[in-house]
């Protein structure tokens, strides 16, 4: 055993997993409450014999003749041989004062299991940067391992800890007294369907080219940025033209008089203006090109521990890389979407997604898009919980008038998916888009 491991499996440590095995003995049912796994014990002999308490459990072969009783006869011909029948009724004995400390001694384990983890990484991030890896694959290396550690004690939950969150989330409800769970938009009949933009859900907006995706996600970033922490990737449009749109969107004027500059002094009074309202948004943007999905989910952790983060909008989904090579497009971006929704529920965070739709509507004569238009960009429609999609329709020879912009909820996992799409007025010239009889 090395001089690392030496500092961490001390004595004290030996202690509180073998009380923690003689209280699981002493009483079974505690057997419930277990969040810990066979690979956190250190010591071998008390691994052992969890694995086979474990094991017992799930065959309904542990109990014994009480109701907290334990057979102790059937874990000794599972452990076989490797404690005798001395040695676990001892435990069993000793175990009775430990019964109430259970909890305190199983976490006591989870953070030394941490410790020796994080002693790994550190030894294998040594070792990489001697054999000369790329930074880029270091850093991946140790965001991933990282985020392990960060949810190696939450990915199992006793029952009795889902029902007491499930309880906060009911009561949290309750206590709003029908209002909105999530982040409001302000788009009233929106809010109403999805009610609100909620944390730990990854939505895909879709839609054909030149729709108003964009202007959409826009919009939503602006709204959302008043009272949250939103993070923008632009994969596409580089910053300075979102910067004008958002201005166009403010001020309410021409988004091409404002790129060419063709301003009289009233109108770049209030572009000013414009520009002291959107600096109060709590809005960041990122307009690198061919962003690789690792090193986005790197910055919105970095973002998220240092700042906060509730909102993360990705413009758009195929324009996303990948640090490692995948021969199949759709395997590639199906990588990706799972990292976009893993990243949702890891950070508490809302991921707000844009993806293309496929030429499958310019063939139909009904123009409107469905949730098979998605396939081609892998298995976003399954990884989401809600998609919208966006659709358009231009009244003939009023261009300089608002089109009808449809949102349709064709995904609303854990809500209703209404049957007619939400109607907006989308000017194009302005880039504002107003939610329609309201």
């Amino acid at each position: 055993m090395n001089n690392y491991y030496d500092i961490l499996l001390d004595k004290e440590i030996m202690e509180t997993e073998n009380n923690f095995i003689a209280a699981l003995l002493a009483d079974i049912t505690l057997i419930h409450d277990i969040k810990i796994k066979p690979i956190n014990i250190t010591n071998e002999k008390d691994r052992h014999i969890l694995k086979a308490v474990l094991k017992l459990g799930s065959e309904n072969k542990l109990q014994g003749k009480g109701q907290n009783d334990l057979d102790i006869f059937a874990l000794f011909e599972e452990l076989k041989g490797n404690l005798t029948i001395t040695e676990l009724t001892t435990l069993m004995s000793n175990g009775n004062i430990y019964k109430n400390s259970f909890d305190t001694l199983q976490n006591k384990i989870l953070n030394n299991s941490n410790k020796i983890k994080c002693v790994e990484i550190s030894r294998e991030i040594n070792k990489k940067i001697i054999n000369g890896n790329e930074p880029s694959i270091i850093l991946n290396y140790i965001t991933n391992k990282l985020e392990e550690v960060e949810t190696m004690d939450k990915s199992i939950n006793s029952i009795s800890d889902v029902m007491m969150s499930t309880l906060d989330l009911i009561e949290t409800s309750y206590k709003q007294g029908g209002k909105l769970i999530g982040m409001p938009t302000g788009y009233k009949k929106l809010d109403a369907i999805l009610n609100g933009i909620e944390k730990k859900k990854y939505i895909i907006i879709g839609a054909r080219p030149a729709i108003g995706k964009t202007a959409f996600s826009l919009e939503l970033a602006k709204r959302l940025g008043k009272k949250n922490k939103v993070l923008y990737f632009s994969l596409e449009m580089p910053k300075e033209e979102l910067g004008q749109r958002l201005i166009s969107n403010i001020c309410r004027m021409n988004s091409y008089k404002i790129k060419n500059g063709s301003l009289n002094q009233e109108e770049f009074n209030r572009v000013m203006n414009s520009m002291n309202e959107l600096s109060k948004l709590n809005i960041e943007i990122n307009d690198t090109e061919s962003l690789k999905v690792e090193e986005l989910i790197r910055q919105c952790i970095s973002e998220k521990h240092k700042k906060g983060l509730d909102v993360v909008v990705v413009d758009y989904l195929t324009l996303l890389d990948t640090e490692e090579s995948y021969r199949d497009e759709r395997i590639k971006f199906n990588i990706i979407s799972n990292k976009l929704r893993g990243l949702s529920k890891k950070l508490d965070i809302a991921v707000i997604c844009l993806a293309q739709l496929n030429r499958a509507t310019e063939s139909r004569a009904d123009k409107k898009p469905i949730m098979s238009d998605l396939r081609e960009t892998g298995s976003i429609e399954q990884d989401a919980n809600i998609v919208l999609l966006l659709h358009t329709e231009e009244v003939e020879g009023e261009k300089d008038k608002a089109s009808t912009l449809n949102v349709i909820v064709a995904k609303n996992r854990g809500g209703a998916a209404p049957i007619e799409p939400v109607e907006f007025n989308y000017y194009k010239k302005t880039q504002i888009i107003d939610e329609k009889y309201v």
